[in-house]
This record gives structure tokens, C-alpha cells and sequence, in this order.
């Protein structure tokens, strides 16, 4: 009587119950991986082992392909039993979370402040125009601030500068949301409206058409003014 008995993960032995204990095979559970051995005996007697492996990495977002898998195989007797070894080795390309782990961190410039559970953030109290801000941080490896939240749009105003300021522009700076159509209609630097951002609270009777650069004021609410007008503004980095 043959035998044929095993298991299978990346780089693991198939093998015959009690035919070897050096080789545990860990146990795998993967929806989107299903491996089988099928076994007869030809006519002239010779048992045929036959190896399918399935994995559905296109319908499972966490699973990328294809796989490659290489089979091996070997008889021994088993116990006064003829057995059959196999040895797979499945390769599985990394996920892009893997390959993102594998990238060097960037690491914030020195005068960026960590706001917890948020991130890396300046506040620039040297006034400049729309553009001239959003140059100034990308010249340090960040970007205007894009708010995503509530609890950023209240956190931001912790720190500004905090004077006596009879000056309305000094009360307000400028962040990465700009109406580069003209049409009313507020987005993101990376082209995202301002919903899909996740913030879009307005001061009372904005946007509207007197300027289509975005700001925050220091009551966390929204606003816009002339591109040209020159503000203070928040860069954010992003590691």
C-alpha cells in the first residue's frame, strides 16, 4: 500500500504522518490559497500523485500574485509502507504595504512641530502670497496644509502665534485648498473636494467669489481670499 499524506505553506515540507518529525509544517489558513493532492495507480501499477494549487489573489485585496510554486518529490518507506515526500515552495510577491516598509522614513525638518495623532506641521508667521506660500513648502519637502478633519481644523489654531493683531490677515492663513477653475467650486491641492478631504466648514456667506485661494482662520472655519493677498500659512509634512 502508498501512502500519501502533507501540508503546505510558503517554503514548507509535505510529509507522511510519523515519516519525520524534524519537519513541522505550520498551520496556514488563507481564504485565497487552497492547495490539494490527488493520488491513483496507473495501469501498470505506479501510483501517480497529481499537485493543484489554486489562489483567488485577484478577489482578495490583501493578496497579490500571481504565485509560483515549485513541487518536488521523493519515495520512502514509511513504517514497512511506501511513502511519497513533497516538497513545495510557494512564492508570494510582497503586498505594497511590504514593499512600503522596505522605504526609508523621511523625517521632518527640525523647526516642524508633532501635533499627536495628526502629524508634522509649521506654522509660517512671515506673510506671502498664495503661491509664494505653497513654493516655500515644497522647498521644505511638505505642502500646504490640507485639513482632513474636525479635530485637525481645531487643533491647527494651538499653534499660532498669539498677539493682539488689528490686522484681519493676521488672523487668518492660507492652506492647500484653492478654486483653480474659478467657477465656486473649492479643492484640494491634490485635487480632491473638500468633502473627500474630510473638512468643509465655512465661515458665513464662503466661498465666495472675492478670491479663489483657500485659508483657515484661527476659529477653525473656512474662507477664501484674492490668490495675491499675502498671509501667513500652515505647511504639512507627511512621512
Amino acid at each position: 500500500m502508498t501512502q500519501l499524506c502533507g501540508c503546505v505553506a510558503v517554503m514548507c515540507m509535505l510529509w507522511c504522518a510519523g515519516a519525520s518529525a524534524d519537519y513541522p509544517c505550520p498551520a496556514q489558513n488563507s481564504p485565497a490559497f487552497k492547495f490539494s493532492v490527488t493520488s491513483r495507480r496507473n495501469k501498470t501499477g505506479h501510483w501517480i500523485a497529481q499537485v493543484e494549487m489554486e489562489h483567488g489573489a485577484d478577489q482578495n485585496e490583501n493578496e497579490v500574485g500571481p504565485w509560483k510554486a515549485d513541487v518536488k518529490q521523493s519515495t520512502a518507506k514509511c513504517g514497512g509502507i511506501d511513502s511519497v515526500f513533497l516538497l513545495a515552495t510557494v512564492v508570494v510577491p510582497p503586498r505594497d504595504a511590504d514593499t512600503e516598509e522596505q522605504k526609508p522614513c523621511r523625517k521632518p525638518p527640525a523647526d516642524y512641530e508633532l501635533l499627536p495623532g495628526l502629524g508634522y506641521y509649521k506654522f509660517h508667521t512671515d506673510i506671502k502670497t498664495w503661491g509664494k506660500a505653497r513654493d516655500m513648502c515644497e522647498n521644505e519637502g511638505a505642502h500646504l496644509v490640507v485639513i482632513n478633519s474636525l479635530t485637525e481644523a481645531k487643533t491647527l489654531p494651538s499653534i499660532w502665534i498669539r498677539d493682539v493683531f488689528n490686522d484681519w490677515r493676521k488672523d487668518a492663513a492660507y492652506i492647500g485648498t484653492w478654486d483653480p477653475e474659478g467657477n465656486g467650486e473649492f479643492v484640494t491641492i491634490f485635487n480632491e473636494t473638500l468633502e473627500a478631504a474630510g473638512y468643509n466648514k465655512w465661515f458665513p456667506d464662503e466661498p465666495n467669489f472675492m478670491g479663489h485661494c483657500g485659508m483657515l482662520r484661527s476659529n477653525s472655519l473656512l474662507g477664501n481670499t484674492f490668490c495675491d493677498e499675502k498671509l501667513l500659512f500652515i505647511c504639512e509634512f507627511k512621512e
